[in-house]
């Protein structure tokens, strides 16, 4: 069956009240629709972070405007507040009943120790969990089930991912107090920038570290012939052909470490669809030379950092540094698990569900290609998968309307920049820190270059483990930071 014809399809600009900046860290194109069942979740979760947290702000809005993301810091109350002098932002903190309410809030998550508890939840109950569910969900076959089962199975798929973001934000909010708290120490007492205070952590995660530990492996399993054909950029089944032994590591760990997203959208094939990308990494192991010692030189620096910092403090400075140490040590490890089992496993078995969903309606011709399947919402693949009518008409128009927005970039912002975020002396030294630690996280994640790193180098997502030794939030509250106005919509709404 051929394709409809597709044309351009101009999608409406309605812009919302408040201040919205383009999300290209995450989002540098327009969602295809199937992602979508992804990407609509993440409001309610980050809603939930800033609740679960006490931050002055009721969320993070991420909306379509024109086809093209956005973003906004949600206002306690939901509308912008006026600008406040800051002499009156002390008196506005103690008198505005939500601020009250959520300052509050702040305190006790922090006494609790709230970042701590979710990250005992990650080790003890959600990694488990959605390890089980992964393997399971990893293990079954789409292409065996009939239309009902794979109903289901996507159904499994969508929550699964669903649960991941949620998770995913939560954990992330518990980072940016943590890793946050760790750079203002750093900073207060030693002096040290940010690159600075992140070598004592570098090298901690395990998930990120065990795929690179076999690709060691794998890239020691290349003898001559298959290096020769490597450097020479030969196609895969020609290297995979010239030894069996080798061929069989790649297979096997393509298996383990292939089904892992590697971008946020679905559409882009993951790992196990490129064998190309996974020789390259191979070939880029043996140019630089294989290091099978590299954790053990990672540690011995963290150390050495480490030391170099204790000659320098004493007394309570010194204390206050080894407990932060020991709390970022505790979380850091959690950031590429968080990763791994909350968005690239799922988001890589969604892609699969919806690639056997793509074979079975183009093999019906219900749609042209498989991959059209892409240019389909969840929920129309559902219905079309049912009563199967023609879904050519749907991926011809949302085709259209993903090209006209392309075509058509947004600006960098809608609405009025309402500056940088008030000063936060007058809160408790609880609330204090947490709402300034995540000001500070958002804004080298999505400025980093404001701050003299470059992206890579910055933190995508962290939380912690609880400290042997309780937090105490005093004298460690942090200086104000100079965050810009990425996360300047925090206020004392009525």
């Amino acid at each position: 069956m051929t394709a409809l014809p597709v044309e351009p399809v101009p999608v409406p600009v309605e812009i919302p009240a408040g201040y919205w900046t383009r999300e290209a860290s995450h989002t540098p194109l327009p969602w295809r629709p199937f992602s979508r069942a992804y990407a609509d979740t993440r409001n309610a979760a980050l809603r939930r972070m800033a609740s679960e947290l006490g931050l002055l702000f009721d969320g993070v809005e991420l909306q379509q405007i024109g086809g093209w993301e956005y973003m906004r810091i949600v206002p306690l109350g939901g509308k912008q507040p006026p600008r406040l002098p800051d002499w009156l932002v002390p008196l506005a903190f103690r008198l505005v009943p939500a601020a009250r309410r959520r300052i509050r809030e702040a305190v006790a998550a922090m006494r609790s120790d709230a970042p701590a508890r979710l990250v005992q939840r990650w080790s003890r109950e959600w990694q488990p969990d959605f390890d089980a569910r992964i393997r399971r969900l990893r293990e079954s076959r789409p292409s065996a089930m009939s239309d009902t089962a794979l109903g289901a199975h996507l159904d499994s798929v969508v929550k699964l991912a669903a649960d991941g973001v949620d998770v995913h934000f939560r954990l992330h909010g518990a980072l940016a107090v943590v890793v946050g708290e760790f750079a203002f120490t750093c900073r207060d007492l030693l002096g040290w920038d940010e690159t600075r205070m992140l070598s004592l952590l570098c090298g901690t995660s395990i998930t990120s570290t065990r795929p690179a530990r076999a690709l060691t492996d794998l890239a020691a399993l290349a003898g001559p012939p298959v290096r020769a054909l490597l450097t020479r950029g030969a196609p895969v089944d020609e290297v995979l052909g010239a030894d069996e032994e080798f061929a069989a590591a790649f297979d096997a760990y393509v298996r383990e470490y292939g089904c892992r997203a590697l971008t946020y959208e679905i559409a882009d094939p993951p790992l196990e669809e490129r064998p190309e990308l996974v020789l390259g990494l191979v070939r880029d192991q043996l140019d630089g030379g294989l290091d099978a010692r590299a954790d053990e030189t990672l540690a011995r620096q963290r150390e050495a950092v480490a030391n170099e910092a204790r000659e320098i403090l004493g007394g309570a400075d010194l204390l206050r540094f080894e407990r932060v140490l020991e709390r970022a040590l505790a979380a850091y490890p959690v950031r590429e698990d968080n990763e791994f089992f909350t968005v690239s496993a799922p988001l890589g078995l969604l892609r699969r569900t919806a690639l056997e969903l793509g074979n079975r309606l183009a093999d019906r011709g219900q749609i042209t290609a498989a991959e059209d399947i892409f240019f389909v919402h969840v929920d129309e693949a559902r219905t079309v998968l049912a009563d199967g009518t023609d879904a050519r008409h749907i991926v011809a128009r949302h085709k259209g309307e993903h090209g006209w927005v392309v075509a058509h970039p947004g600006p960098a912002s809608y609405g009025r920049d309402p500056g940088p975020p008030p000063p936060m002396r007058g809160l408790p030294d609880e609330a204090r820190l947490a709402n300034e630690a995540f000001l500070w996280a958002v804004d080298r994640i999505l400025a980093p270059d404001a701050h003299g790193g470059s992206r890579d180098s910055m933190l995508t997502g962290t939380p912690l483990r609880r400290a042997a030794t309780p937090a105490r939030y005093g004298s460690s509250a942090p200086r104000p930071s100079s965050t810009g106005s990425t996360a300047a919509t925090f206020s004392c709404a009525r």
